[in-house]
């Protein structure tokens, strides 16, 4: 290990322990003080909150007084207890009217008996202008009129907050004996609440409902420089009844006190940052920037730095530089070799499309101007992508390979020839879908296409299936052998192709048959169509070595309009090529 003997290395260890303390202790006065501000100020905030929740309580407070002095007004009227005696007024026709709710923003206005049962009013239904008896009152009445210790109440009803004041009614006689109740609500809506919100720029605020609330004091849930969250349990006065509060906390003291102790500390820094650079410009800079002039000389081939420095930690950094630089020598030509002799093709490009290697397979593929587009088109790929699988094809050559991002500017390309993997998938595929004979899709790809049909036809497409079968095709094979019975099936798949267009589907079904689909067609046509086909298979004779054969075939039409599944068109379909041999072949049947 090699041993430092020189003092500027004491002087350089000396300068960094310096550093550390410094900003050590400067980090530690920060933090303690941005603590000390914090707490201080959400102290404060608390504080201020508590005042904010006397003011939401006055708030709804507010409501209530309303509500108790519209009671008030309402069941001091003498015609009130003509109408709950069930003596005749027209009392209800002059002043309960929609007007009513409206003018004096209330939702509900019910005068009720001793019993409970409603006598005059409703709650005003704001869509249909109607005041109605609520079907679910007496849910209402249970929970306000039986319970007496409150002359107001807020409840969940109609899934909705709604606070309510209930009046007694008493006639107006010595006696005083009491007639009724008078009953005047307002549900509180999501505007009451945003309006609250806005108004003491709140967060968030809820009014839950729970039995879980022993307490009246307010419990603060969460407490941080965003947000501030607060439960005041027994709002109002009423038991059961809580507001969760969140409240944003005021930064402008904070950032305020964090921007003075920025500048207080900056200061520090820029004092002890001073003496330091003068330290480390002498000891560390000067030499360093000796050694990059030297570092700069250096070309491409073998070089060395061969400078002697008065400072003995920068003559043991070029010694480093000099042992790192025989070692890329040495990988270079290792990785040069195996590249050449690799069977791959390798490719190394930077961002400016600059190619900075290719190996010799790389010219066997690529032309000079093929190369440059191909460098082109990874270079906008590897914008989003940090890897880059891609097959392409070159001259009729396949090529697989993959791009890496090395650096941030330097790419690498490794591919390989996949030609020979592309014929044989090639085959495979015709193989499994195409007839050997005839050339046509197989029933199995027919199959496979012909469920796809069903369900576009179900989708309001309309297709036509052709199913057609070879008339006296065992006769041929009889007379003169199955190589030419062959050769009479590839004649009429060969018409049958030359007679439909490229989107529509022909197959070889099995044995003698055919079945074609024709798209995006209706019945008519498909009877034309099948009308052309039975013309070019009749009007022309196979000569097969000598041997003259003319033949015919017999086709049944159905119309593919979504309301039959597979099986049944295909059974229908050969049911009507039968109905056409046993009518005298060469025709078509179709319903």
């Amino acid at each position: 290990m090699y041993k430092v003997k020189n003092k500027s290395l004491k002087t350089l260890h000396l300068i960094f322990i310096t550093v550390l303390i410094s900003l050590f202790f400067i980090f530690i006065s920060y933090l303690l003080i941005y603590k000390l501000i914090v707490y201080e100020c959400l102290k404060l905030e608390k504080i201020k909150i508590i005042h904010f929740i006397d003011d939401i309580e006055f708030f709804f407070l507010q409501k209530v007084k309303n509500l108790q002095r519209f009671c008030k007004n309402w069941t001091s009227l003498e015609k009130l207890n003509l109408i709950l005696q069930n003596k005749s007024s027209n009392f209800v026709k002059y002043y309960i009217t929609p007007y009513l709710f409206i003018n004096n923003n209330i939702d509900l206005f019910l005068y009720l008996d001793l019993n409970g049962k409603p006598k005059i009013g409703g709650l005003y239904n704001k869509k249909t202008k109607k005041i109605e008896i609520p079907l679910d009152f007496k849910d209402l009445i249970t929970k306000t009129i039986f319970n007496k210790k409150e002359n107001f109440k807020l409840v969940f009803w109609k899934n909705k907050l709604f606070l309510l004041n209930i009046c007694p009614i008493f006639i107006n006689n010595a006696t005083k004996s009491q007639v009724g109740y008078l009953l005047v609500g307002n549900f509180i809506t999501q505007k009451d609440i945003n309006s609250l919100v806005k108004l003491l720029k709140l967060k968030h605020f809820e009014i839950i409902n729970s039995d879980k609330f022993n307490s009246s004091q307010i419990v603060f849930l969460k407490e941080n420089l965003d947000e501030i969250k607060v439960l005041k349990p027994n709002f109002l006065g009423i038991k059961n009844f809580a507001v969760k509060i969140t409240f944003p906390v005021d930064k402008n003291f904070i950032k305020a006190s964090i921007y003075t102790i920025i500048i207080t500390q900056i200061f520090l820094f820029l004092i002890c940052a001073i003496l330091i650079v003068k330290l480390i410009n002498f000891f560390i800079i000067k030499p360093v920037l000796n050694l990059t002039k030297d570092v700069k000389k250096l070309t491409v081939k073998r070089s060395f730095i061969e400078n002697q420095y008065s400072n003995e930690e920068i003559n043991y950094l070029a010694s480093i530089i000099n042992d790192f630089l025989k070692e890329i020598f040495v990988k270079e030509k290792i990785y040069t070799i195996l590249a050449e002799e690799s069977e791959n093709l390798i490719l190394l490009f930077n961002e400016k499309r600059e190619i900075l290697y290719k190996n010799t397979k790389i010219a066997k593929y690529f032309k000079a101007d093929e190369l440059i587009n191909f460098v082109n088109e990874f270079i906008q790929l590897s914008k989003s992508n940090k890897i880059i699988h891609k097959e392409f094809s070159v001259d009729n050559k396949w090529i697989k390979g993959y791009t890496i991002a090395v650096e941030k500017d330097l790419y690498l390309f490794i591919g390989y020839d996949i030609t020979n993997f592309k014929k044989k998938e090639k085959e495979l595929f015709e193989k499994a879908v195409y007839d050997s004979l005839t050339n046509l899709y197989n029933r199995r790809y027919f199959e496979d296409i012909f469920e796809r049909i069903i369900l576009a036809s179900k989708r309001g497409e309309r297709f036509v299936l052709l199913f057609i079968d070879c008339d006296d095709l065992k006769t041929v094979n009889d007379n003169y052998g199955h190589l030419v019975g062959d050769e009479v099936l590839k004649f009429i798949a060969k018409k049958i192709k030359e007679t439909i267009r490229k989107e529509d589907i022909a197959a070889r079904w099995g044995g003698d048959e055919f079945v074609v689909i024709l798209y995006n067609c209706n019945k008519k046509d498909g009877i034309i169509t099948a009308q052309r086909i039975l013309r070019k298979i009749k009007s022309s004779e196979i000569n097969i070595s000598g041997i003259k054969i003319k033949t015919t075939v017999s086709i049944g039409l159905v119309e593919i309009d979504g309301t039959k599944e597979s099986k049944e068109i295909l059974d229908l379909a050969d049911t009507l090529v039968y109905e056409a041999k046993e009518s005298g072949r060469g025709i078509i049947k179709y319903y």
